[in-house]
């Protein structure tokens, strides 16, 4: 199973507080169940960097950044929300010291790990983001094979 989830939260620090980490110490009957069916789990928390447009996509595409060039990715940025389909992105850094945090829920998941940063493009189709992997793999050290995937989840509430 796999998918991609990329919240803006309002507080990045929310990763490393007493409540949000009480949550993921003490996983739900679903979260017990699912979480060890997924494969391959990168989980990041973090401030959002850079957002270029401000459209909202129905397919989009996460690219994971190692040691990214943080003013070229931008730059870049700036240039593709100006291609057809493309109506947004969003860069994320990665709160390395919040995101390693053993906790319950992690050690119910096998092959997890984390990120340097990750460039979210969001599309209105997948043929969209067809030119999006070229125009970036120059300046981003992608740090896995690309996939895109429908957007869930973005819409709901957040209450951190």
């Amino acid at each position: 199973m796999s998918g991609c989830f990329a919240p803006k939260r309002k507080n990045p620090d929310v990763i490393a507080s007493e409540a949000y980490l009480a949550r993921l110490n003490a996983p739900t009957e679903w979260s017990r169940r699912i979480m060890p069916v997924l494969k391959d789990f990168r989980r990041a928390g973090g401030r959002v960097v850079h957002e270029a447009g401000d459209g909202e996509g129905g397919t989009v595409l996460p690219l994971v950044c190692a040691q990214p060039d943080t003013e070229a990715v931008m730059a870049a940025m700036d240039k593709i929300v100006t291609m057809d389909g493309i109506v947004s992105a969003r860069f994320f850094e990665s709160d390395k010291v919040g995101t390693a945090t053993p906790t319950t829920e992690r050690a119910t998941r096998s092959g997890d790990g984390t990120f340097d940063a990750l460039l979210v493009v969001e599309a209105l189709t997948d043929a969209a983001l067809g030119g999006v992997s070229d125009a970036l793999r120059p300046i981003v050290n992608l740090g896995h094979s690309l996939q895109y995937y429908q957007i869930f989840g973005l819409h709901e509430s957040d209450p951190c």
